[in-house]
C-alpha cells in the first residue's frame, strides 16, 4: 500500500534557460512595421535542453522553429496571449503548424 509520502515528488530548482528564443515577422497589415515576440511554449525550452550540449543547438532549434514550423509547406499560426501588467505586449504562447491545404475562396464558390 502506498502512503501519502510515497506519492510525493522531489522537488527541484527551475532551471533558468540563459536565452530568450523570439520570432520576428511582418504580418500581412499593409502598415505593419513588424513583430518581434518572446516564445514562451515549454517545447522550444525541452528541445533546447534536448539539443544544448551540440555544438550546432543554434541551427537545430533554427531549423524546427522556423524552417519546418513556418515553412512553405505549413499554414502557420501564432498561439499568443498577453499579461494584466503589459496589456499591449503579446507573447507567442504556442504555434499551430497544420500542413498546407489548397482551399476554395469565396470567388471559387460561385462556380458551384
Amino acid at each position: 500500500m502506498l502512503s501519502s509520502t510515497d506519492l510525493q515528488l522531489q522537488r527541484k530548482a527551475l532551471e533558468q534557460i540563459p536565452f530568450r528564443f523570439l520570432y520576428r515577422y511582418q504580418c500581412s497589415a499593409d502598415d505593419c512595421p513588424g513583430h518581434r515576440q518572446s516564445i514562451v511554449d515549454w517545447e522550444v525550452v525541452a528541445l533546447y535542453r534536448n539539443v544544448r550540449e551540440q555544438e550546432n543547438w543554434r541551427d537545430l532549434i533554427r531549423a524546427k522553429w522556423f524552417d519546418q514550423m513556418c515553412g512553405p509547406d505549413r499554414d502557420t499560426a501564432f498561439i499568443v496571449g498577453n499579461q494584466h501588467q503589459h496589456l499591449d505586449g503579446f507573447l507567442i504562447l504556442g504555434v499551430w503548424w497544420p500542413p498546407r491545404s489548397d482551399q476554395l475562396s469565396l470567388g471559387d464558390l460561385s462556380d458551384v
